[in-house]
């Protein structure tokens, strides 16, 4: 039996980006829609196997764009209220 993957959101449902300015504070939030979910256990690139889970988003324009789900919670959000937050407190220091 493989391993059991909690999923951040569903095919259809919000998620938010938020944006910063050079100087930290927040500028806008912008919105976009899960269009897929990639989970591989190992994926061969560049000669090494590793890893990989990432939602893809669409624009509104009907761009995709890929982001790993470690992004979740640090610029991307499923939802609005914690989007909201990050941009009222502005970027965080990570690392």
């Amino acid at each position: 039996m493989g391993a059991v993957i909690e999923l951040p959101c569903n095919i259809g449902d919000p998620v938010y980006r938020v944006f910063f300015l050079k100087g930290g504070e927040g500028s806008h939030i912008c919105k976009y829609r899960c269009a897929g979910i990639h989970i591989a256990d190992k994926v061969t690139r560049w000669k090494r196997e590793k890893p990989v889970q990432y939602l893809v988003l669409r624009t509104q324009e009907g761009h995709a764009v890929r982001i790993s789900m470690d992004e979740l919670g640090k610029e991307f959000f499923v939802d609005r209220a914690e989007a909201e937050r990050r941009l009222r407190n502005g970027m965080p220091v990570f690392g």
